[in-house]
């Protein structure tokens, strides 16, 4: 009996454990519901019975834990579209719907098999890839690459079996290998790096597409006999230097050969008259005669072209020394790109018919020589083509920029024989016979390569082939996860406003008990916002998607167990919507609102908000007393020389007004000011209130602003964690303001004034007496 009876008070106390299971049915919300008027209390014994519940629980203390005494801004004003960070039960601004390739592509993954881009071999040029800064490399090679009779030297098996030791210099570079994935390669775009390596040339330098094409010849020439043989064969000219004495009429005579053509730029001109520009005689004074052997005498040169090559390359010098500026320009001057010109129009020589047709250009895209990106626009590779029945008209050219290889149209209809180019720094021609004449002859066929290159670039391609097919077929499976990805978020989130109960009343708050019966009867159910955000940018998609893509609510329990703390960042779901999600997601753990919310979190935040706002209002009422300080001072102290007395001068204040206690530094009185909330112990306490005044003498620096606040909003401060590691009292007449500042300083500060003046006047009085001199002159 006794015991019964003690139980029995212990139950009416609210002090007893009856049950450590919850008991839905007489859950506080349910009771709330029920209740009558908003401030009806709730019976303790529905809250778990070790909360302290001296404080009775009344429905706004449940609309304070369920956020529902917040208003939904999310379709108001400047809000409009943008996650309401209040209203639980609102979902405007989850979902901004992406792009269904950026999605599919974030859902394949990087340890996926990735997208590998193929070509048609007989139609579409191959790109290569930039490992850097690389691109001259890429641009020389595609157009190296339009020239047949070297490839042919390259890659032909008559040419390898005649000569082994050439073969394995070239393979030693990759050379071959580069040019034949150019040739057959079905990837889209071919790596360069194995040529680089070999090469050893630095990728974080930007190089000269001239130099580095100079570079790569004389790497093949040097390589063997064959190969050097083809290159004297196919891009070797010789130049006749003409030198005549003025003295003695002597003319000698020497041949020089090159690789390629270096000429200046003549604005609107065409390239033929850039090179016949660049052949004009030059007369030279003060030279030396070998034959009459006069020192000072006049020289003429003049340079005619003995021979041309079969493949011309022509180099524009847009990059010159500006004398000026001392350094080098570039000059965008307007050349002429013409289509064909004949041999005849370069060498002087009117029996010779042939032609030049042109192949490839080289643009050097930007400003100057040190900056900018070297693109190649060629010919096909396959040669130009009569007619447009594979696709490509006559004049489609294939415009490689590193791995992106595109048709371009460089001849117009206006101009169906030149184009005009401000960037065009490398034109490559080949010699036919007749200007409309087939260029290059027929490609190679696999069989005139050398078998190895056959079975690697084979081999390489059946390995894309896979890769490629291999991604196809997973991007077909994302495909369809995405599709259904955007059908759910559409039904979940297009409709968020009929989610909330606010409805287009999104700016009232709830306060009926009505709104409360659907958190009270299992008609709403909680979710993780963290989840809510991931799910609506996609993130469940992809190879761990099983395992990722469940409802996860866990971050949402609190330390009790299985209860959610009403502090965490979570949302609200109506019944249908839950059901609807949880049904394509999967969930973890399911948390209707009825049930689910821990009591005693909910009174813990309950007391965090009302201790929160008492803290608040004290820190708003210290900001009003350090406010009612006086009027800020700048400190300005004159010195007397006569008596060395010194005078602060400030502001006089009204006699009633209130004389302050101490003075702080203005930067850190204003940013007190400026805080909405007090400031974490731990960021105060690094905060010294008067240490901006500080001089090295330990008193307070000249010129300078400061604030006073009384005693007692000063105290208030250092209660907050401010510290001050050097006091400044007030002085007790209020218009001495003046008398903490440091003299020293001040006398220092006004002697270096009074030294700078004198030298502003003793400068003064030296130009003008320059002035005058000057007038007088």
């Amino acid at each position: 009996s006794f015991c019964t009876l003690l139980v029995s008070e212990c139950m009416a106390r609210g002090r007893g454990r009856p049950s450590t299971k919850r008991r839905p049915a007489t859950r506080s919300t349910g009771a709330l519901a029920s209740a009558g008027g908003a401030d009806a209390p709730v019976d303790a014994n529905a809250w778990m019975l070790d909360v302290d519940t001296t404080v009775p629980i009344t429905q706004e203390t449940l609309r304070r834990v369920y956020r529902l005494d917040r208003r939904c801004v999310a379709t108001v004003g400047s809000h409009k579209g943008k996650l309401c960070a209040d209203s639980p039960d609102c979902l405007v601004g989850f979902y901004n719907k992406p792009r269904r390739h950026d999605v599919v592509t974030q859902s394949i993954g990087r340890s996926a098999p990735q997208a590998v881009a193929t070509r048609d071999v007989a139609t579409e040029g191959a790109g290569m890839r930039n490992c850097g800064n690389t691109c001259y490399l890429n641009a020389v090679t595609q157009m190296l690459a339009r020239c047949p009779r070297l490839l042919r030297s390259l890659l032909g098996s008559k040419e390898a079996a005649a000569d082994e030791e050439g073969v394995a210099n070239a393979d030693k570079f990759h050379i071959p290998a580069v040019f034949a994935n150019l040739l057959r390669s079905q990837r889209a775009s071919v790596d360069p790096l194995p040529m680089i390596e070999a090469l050893k040339l630095d990728v974080s330098v930007q190089q000269d597409a001239q130099e580095y094409l100079s570079l790569f010849l004389s790497l093949l020439s040097d390589g063997s006999r064959p190969m050097n043989d083809a290159i004297v064969r196919d891009f070797n000219g010789n130049l006749l230097y003409s030198r005549k004495c003025g003295e003695c009429g002597a003319v000698t005579k020497k041949t020089d050969r090159f690789l390629f053509m270096t000429v200046p730029t003549t604005p609107n001109a065409d390239v033929a008259d850039c090179i016949r520009d660049s052949l004009k005689p030059e007369e030279t004074t003060g030279a030396s005669c070998e034959t009459c052997e006069k020192t000072d005498v006049t020289i003429s040169t003049t340079v005619a072209i003995k021979s041309v090559p079969p493949y011309l390359v022509v180099h524009l010098l847009r990059f010159q020394y500006d004398v000026a500026r001392g350094q080098r320009k570039k000059v965008a001057d307007p050349i002429k790109i013409g289509r064909t010109f004949p041999v005849s129009a370069i060498s002087g020589d009117e029996s010779d018919k042939r032609w030049y047709r042109i192949r490839a250009v080289v643009d050097h895209l930007g400003h100057t020589p040190t900056n900018g990106h070297y693109v190649a626009s060629c010919v096909p590779l396959t040669g130009e083509r009569a007619d447009d029945a594979n696709g490509v008209g006559p004049d489609d050219w294939h415009r490689h920029d590193d791995a992106t290889t595109k048709i371009v149209k460089p001849f117009s209809e206006k101009d169906p024989m030149s184009f005009t180019s401000k960037d065009a720094y490398m034109v490559l021609y080949e010699l036919v016979q007749e200007p409309t004449g087939a260029v290059g002859g027929p490609p190679m066929a696999p069989e005139e390569h050398r078998p190895a290159l056959v079975a690697a670039v084979s081999e390489a391609d059946e390995s894309t082939a896979a890769a490629a097919k291999a991604y196809n077929d997973l991007k077909a499976i994302r495909e369809k996860e995405v599709d259904a990805w955007f059908e759910l978020c559409d039904e979940v989130f297009a409709g968020s406003l009929a989610n909330t109960n606010r409805g287009k009343a999104a700016s009232a708050t709830l306060t009926d008990v009505a709104a409360l019966d659907d958190y009270a009867s299992e008609q709403r159910y909680f979710v993780s916002e963290n989840w809510l955000k991931a799910f609506a940018k996609g993130a469940f998609m992809g190879e761990d998607a099983d395992a990722a893509r469940r409802i996860a609510n866990t971050d949402l329990v609190c330390s009790h167990g299985a209860y959610v703390d009403p502090a965490r960042p979570f949302r609200t779901l109506t019944k249908p919507l839950w059901d609807r999600l949880r049904a394509a997601q999967g969930v973890d753990r399911t948390l209707p609102t009825a049930t689910a919310m821990c009591d005693r979190c909910s009174m813990r935040l309950i007391e965090e908000k009302k201790s929160g706002d008492a803290a608040l209002d004290a820190w708003r009422q210290l900001q009003a007393k350090i406010r009612a300080g006086v009027t800020p001072q700048r400190v300005v102290v004159a010195v007397d020389d006569s008596d060395d007395e010194k005078e602060a001068a400030a502001d006089d204040s009204d006699d009633d007004e209130r004389v302050p206690d101490q003075f702080i530094a203005a930067t850190v009185h204003d940013s007190i000011l400026d805080q909405d909330r007090p400031p974490p112990p731990e960021e105060a306490v690094l905060i010294d209130l008067t240490a901006p005044l500080v001089c090295p003498h330990q008193g307070i620096l000249p010129d300078v602003t400061r604030k006073p606040i009384s005693a007692e909003a000063f105290d208030g401060l250092l209660a907050h964690g401010y510290t001050c590691a050097t006091h400044f009292p007030t002085p007790a007449d209020e218009k001495d303001y003046g008398s903490a500042v440091c003299h020293t300083c001040l006398s220092e500060r006004q002697s270096a004034i009074q030294q700078v003046n004198t030298v502003k006047a003793l400068k003064f009085a030296v130009l003008r007496d320059l002035k005058d001199r000057l007038l007088d002159h």
